[in-house]
């Protein structure tokens, strides 16, 4: 029953370093939808990361 209950904190803990650590990276890269591009003002953002494509212009 104990080897049990290590096992199941060993997996939350791997989950819950997996989600810190990839949600960040994940959000470093956004893809403008075609309302936020509509009229917006982009002269001092980096967009080197941002994804552009006809789906979403």
């Amino acid at each position: 029953m104990s080897s049990m209950k290590g096992l199941i904190c060993s997996v939350l803990v791997l989950f819950a370093s997996w989600m810190m650590f990839a949600s960040p990276v994940l959000a470093l890269s956004y893809s403008y939808n075609r309302e936020s591009l509509i009229g917006a003002d982009f002269s001092n953002k980096d967009l080197t990361d941002s994804e552009f494509t006809k789906a979403n212009m």
